[in-house]
């Protein structure tokens, strides 16, 4: 804007200061605040005039002009303490006061709102909840997941009166309601239960979308899946918690982390699997295919290269004349095949061929086209090369991997996933992580959390189980790929033992570092880590056994520090965090007696602080709407 621009029209606003006058904000009326936000504050200062912005440390706030002395503003949410504030005039004049305002964190306590506005029904369908704004018009609304009941969704209307909007039929094992596609709306990230695949859901005003996913995104059985930004770019990840078997047939908890590099082309996700602390020198993947001059064929795990921490890899040698090697995955898998799906690294000058043999040893091959080094690779079966009646008889009894040349050559492809498309859906045959990836592990005493343990500015993550905890560092011992952090197991980060089965985690920034909260059916435990070691503080808590069943967060109070949600066999509970340690708040949460099963912490009614819902596994759900000591709900 140029000089004689604002000099017109300040000329023209009633009150407007000579231009060149000085803007000078000398202080607030009151001084202090709610964290809640929305409260009436005066300022008081010369040189205002109409159109003067303001901003509480940078949020801009709402403001009516009343004369050149003087601004009426209304208070945003803030995080207890005190906060700058700005004046900025149209013609850029500015004038900051530090420390002008001083938020006051809440004194809550929490009242049940009315069943009217609860979702209902459904109980002993769903075993998790996420919230988020999935339709896009402010509120949070909230998801019911579970293997037998699918996706329930439940929009917020009226400010916390929720009606049903819906079911999607889906196996959800663990719920993430986060923004993949950067919208500014949320999506839903379903992991699926029982080997079934997952599902991504795009959120918009006219209800859900699906998002194509390939097939190697899916999981085992999945326990939980958390989102975090885990490569700084901007960007939510997500980490899925699933449990593997073993060749041995142990059961084994993994992480696979899924790096998000969508943007206005579409949603990408790829695929980063491992946190192993070995590989070892070979696995049972199957059975290798030696056809002509190939030799030394053999197929192990390693690093995946560009294909993440832990992939498979066929290696080989070709005399003259060239030839085959592979390897045969077995079934039976019984759907009839449609194609297969497999992304590769170092195919350049082979041939790829995958072979489905059925019930009668018949056998029938696709030919992968040439798309160059990397693809990924999905399209009909060609029965050209059947020896029979052409007729494909189910079950699939096996899925070959073939690599051909006919020349000398040596081969080390890498392959992440091989996945066969069926009419039936998709089916895993092999991901090539049979190994400890992490922890002994059950469904549903396994947790995953994510935080920053070594406080390097690196999101990292805990993972618990029936053998205790185990960190993983970003950054440390495993080298990244595609640019997302390699995380190896840090073994100088050692925790106490857990006698009892853990079913829930969070990393909690602390006035005195990092503690790390471990949910159990028994007694829970507090562990404070700094300096590299681990202590034990349970001390801290005074709350006995807890029956526990899952935990989740939320700053109760608004003075940036995380509480804790207690989801237990019998009453609820609320750990609550101040800068000298923790408080009991169980007592606040009037929750009945019965198995809850998941919570969320959300503002249903936009009233500038926290409300909390409840699923129970039997009997309603509640929602707790919370209010200040003393105060009427809204």
């Amino acid at each position: 804007m140029s000089r004689l621009t604002v000099i017109v029209l300040c000329l023209l606003v009633t009150g407007c200061p000579s231009v060149g006058s000085p803007l000078l904000l000398d202080h607030a009326v009151p001084g202090a605040g709610s964290a809640r936000g929305g409260e009436e504050v005066t300022l008081v200062g010369t040189g205002f005039v109409q159109g003067t912005t303001v901003t509480f440390d940078g949020q801009a706030v709402s403001s009516s002009w009343f004369d050149d002395e003087t601004l009426v503003v209304f208070t945003p949410r803030g995080v207890a303490g005190f906060v700058d504030i700005s004046v900025e005039r149209p013609d850029g004049a500015r004038s900051t006061v530090d420390a002008a305002f001083e938020f006051v964190a809440l004194d809550p306590v929490f009242l049940e709102a009315s069943p009217s506005a609860l979702p209902v029904g459904g109980s002993d369908l769903y075993e998790n909840v996420a919230a988020g704004d999935i339709d896009g018009d402010g509120d949070p609304d909230l998801l019911l997941g579970g293997p037998p009941g699918g996706l329930w969704v439940w929009d917020n209307q009226e400010l916390g009166r929720f009606v049903g909007a819906g079911t999607i039929a889906a196996s959800v094992a663990g719920l993430a309601a986060v923004d993949v596609d950067g919208d500014g709306i949320d999506d839903a990230y379903l992991c699926g239960a029982e080997g079934a695949y997952d599902r991504l859901l795009l959120g918009g005003p006219e209800g859900f979308s699906d998002a194509p996913l390939p097939g190697l995104v899916g999981v085992n059985d999945c326990v939980a899946v958390v989102s975090s930004d885990l490569d700084a770019d901007g960007r939510v990840d997500l980490a899925v918690l699933a449990t593997d078997t073993t060749p041995s047939g142990e059961l084994r908890s993994f992480v696979r982390v899924l790096r998000n590099a969508s943007d206005a082309s579409g949603v990408r996700l790829s695929t980063h699997d491992g946190l192993a602390d070995a590989v070892p020198a070979a696995g049972p993947f199957g059975t290798v295919i030696s056809e002509g001059a190939a030799s030394s064929v053999l197929v192990d795990a390693a690093p995946g290269l560009l294909l993440g921490a832990a992939t498979g890899r066929l290696s080989a040698s070709f005399g003259a004349g060239g030839g085959t090697a592979g390897v045969s995955l077995p079934g039976p898998f019984f759907a009839a095949p449609q194609g297969v799906e497999l992304l590769l690294d170092g195919r350049e000058g082979f041939e790829v061929a995958v072979r489905v043999v059925d019930a009668g040893g018949e056998r029938f091959t696709w030919v992968a086209p040439d798309a160059g080094a990397q693809s990924v690779l999905t399209g009909p079966l060609s029965v050209a090369t059947a020896s029979g009646d052409g007729v494909f008889d189910t079950p699939v009894q096996s899925v070959d991997l073939l690599v051909t040349t006919t020349t000398p050559a040596t081969l080390n492809l890498f392959v992440d996933d091989v996945v066969l498309v069926t009419d039936l859906g998709r089916f895993r045959v092999q991901d090539f992580e049979q190994w400890e990836h992490a922890l002994s592990a059950t469904p549903p005493d396994a947790a995953l959390a994510v935080g920053d343990l070594n406080f390097d500015g690196t999101p990292d993550l805990l993972l618990g189980g029936l053998s205790g905890l185990r960190a993983h560092l970003a950054g440390e011992g495993t080298a990244s790929s595609w640019g997302m952090p390699g995380y190896a197991s840090d073994a100088g980060l050692v925790f106490p033992d857990v006698a009892d089965a853990i079913v829930g985690l969070q990393i909690l920034p602390s006035a005195g570092g990092v503690d790390v909260l471990v949910q159990t059916t028994g007694a829970d435990r507090l562990f404070r880590v700094g300096g590299g070691a681990v202590t034990d503080r349970s001390d801290l808590l005074d709350a006995g056994p807890s029956e526990g069943v899952s935990s989740t967060m939320g700053d109760l109070d608004l003075d940036g520090l995380p509480d804790v949600l207690l989801l237990q066999e019998g009453p609820d509970g609320v750990l609550h965090q101040h800068p000298e340690g923790y408080e009991d708040w169980s007592l606040r949460l009037p929750s009945g007696e019965g198995r809850s099963l998941a919570g969320a912490v959300l503002d249903v009614d936009r009233d500038g602080d926290d409300d909390v819902f409840v699923l129970k596994g039997a009997g309603p759900h509640s929602l707790f709407l919370g209010v200040e000591d003393g105060e009427e709900a809204r």
